[in-house]
C-alpha cells in the first residue's frame, strides 16, 4: 500500500511484469515467471494520502477472512483501528486494521485457493 505508484521499480528491479487489465488505480497486480509460466506475486494498491501516513509504505501481510465485516468489527471492539473499510478490489473484499500496538495487516475475505482467485 502507497500513496505513490512504484509499479516501474519493481518490475526494474525483480523482474516483474505488470498484468494486463489490472494496471488501473487504485490496484495493480505483478506476475513473476516459474517453472509453469507466469503467476500473480504480488499486488500494490494505492491509497489517499491520510491512509499512507497511517499505515506507511511497506509490504503487507494479507489475512483471510471468511467474514470481514465480523473480523474488523471484533478487531475494532478488542482495540484495533479499523483503517481502510471493506471495499471490493480485483481480488475480492479487503479492510486493513491495526492492532493496539500499530502493527497493521490487510484481511481478504474468502480467497479462492493461493493467491485468491486472481491467481
Amino acid at each position: 500500500m502507497t500513496a505513490d505508484t512504484t509499479d516501474d521499480y519493481w518490475s526494474r528491479q525483480l523482474g516483474w511484469s505488470l498484468r494486463a487489465g489490472t494496471d488501473i488505480k487504485p490496484f495493480a497486480l505483478f506476475d513473476a515467471a516459474d517453472d509453469t509460466g507466469t503467476r500473480a506475486i504480488a499486488g500494490r494498491l494505492l491509497v489517499d494520502e491520510a491512509t499512507a501516513a497511517q499505515v506507511g509504505a511497506s509490504w503487507m501481510c494479507y489475512l483471510a477472512a471468511t467474514d470481514i465485516t465480523l473480523v474488523t468489527d471484533t478487531a475494532v471492539a478488542g482495540g484495533a483501528t479499523l483503517l481502510i473499510e471493506p471495499r471490493e478490489v480485483p481480488t475480492g473484499v479487503i479492510a486493513a486494521i491495526a492492532d493496539p500496538y500499530g502493527t497493521v495487516c490487510t484481511l481478504l475475505e474468502d480467497p479462492i485457493g493461493w493467491g485468491g482467485a486472481w491467481s
